[in-house]
C-alpha cells in the first residue's frame, strides 16, 4: 500500500507561485490605461514586504508602473477578497505607502485614485486577506481633471438670491 501511495504522488508537484511572486520580480505594466489579468493562489510574502490594507501582507503580486504624465490614475481591481497597495521605492523593506483599499466581499472591488509624476514608478501589490486568493483583474485609466481646472477654464458662480455674477 505504501509503495502505491508513493508511487501516486510522485509526479505531482506544489503549484508553482506566479512570476510575479517577488517585488524584484514585479510584471512590467503600461500605457496611460490597461489591465491585467492575475491570480495570486499561489502567491507568498516576502520578509520585510508591508502592509498593504491593514493586515499582514499575505498572497502578495507584485506590478510596477511608471507614470507616462502628472495628473491622477485609478487602479482598480475584479475579483473577490482582494486589495491593492500602492507604495513607491526600490527595495521590499523599504517602501512608502501612496495608496490602499481592499474590497471586501464576493464581487467586490477595491480602488483607489491618486496623484501620479511623470517619471515616478509606482509599486502596485494585489494582496489577499486569509485564505481568500484566486483570479483577479487589475485594470488602470488616466483620470481627467475637472473642465474647470485651469484658470483660464473657471466656472462663473451666480448669486442664488438675486442671479447676477457676483465676486462677494
Amino acid at each position: 500500500v505504501a509503495a502505491l501511495l508513493v508511487g501516486a504522488f510522485a509526479g505531482s508537484a506544489p503549484a508553482a507561485a506566479p512570476a510575479n511572486d517577488n517585488f524584484a520580480n514585479a510584471q512590467l505594466i503600461s500605457e496611460e490605461t490597461g489591465s491585467a489579468s492575475g491570480n495570486n493562489a499561489e502567491a507568498t510574502a516576502e520578509p520585510g514586504e508591508p502592509s498593504h490594507t491593514g493586515w499582514d501582507a499575505a498572497y502578495s503580486v507584485w506590478y510596477r508602473w511608471t507614470a507616462p504624465y502628472t495628473g491622477k490614475v485609478a487602479f482598480e481591481t475584479g475579483g473577490a477578497y482582494v486589495g491593492i497597495g500602492v507604495h513607491t521605492g526600490t527595495a521590499v523593506n523599504a517602501l512608502t505607502w501612496v495608496a490602499s483599499n481592499y474590497g471586501y466581499g464576493p464581487g467586490a472591488t477595491s480602488k483607489v485614485v491618486f496623484s501620479v509624476s511623470a517619471g515616478t514608478t509606482y509599486r502596485v501589490a494585489v494582496d489577499s486577506a486569509y485564505s481568500a486568493r484566486g483570479a483577479f483583474t487589475l485594470s488602470w485609466r488616466r483620470v481627467p481633471p475637472p473642465p474647470n481646472d485651469a484658470f483660464a477654464s473657471a466656472q462663473a458662480i451666480i448669486n442664488e438670491r438675486d442671479h447676477r455674477y457676483t465676486d462677494e
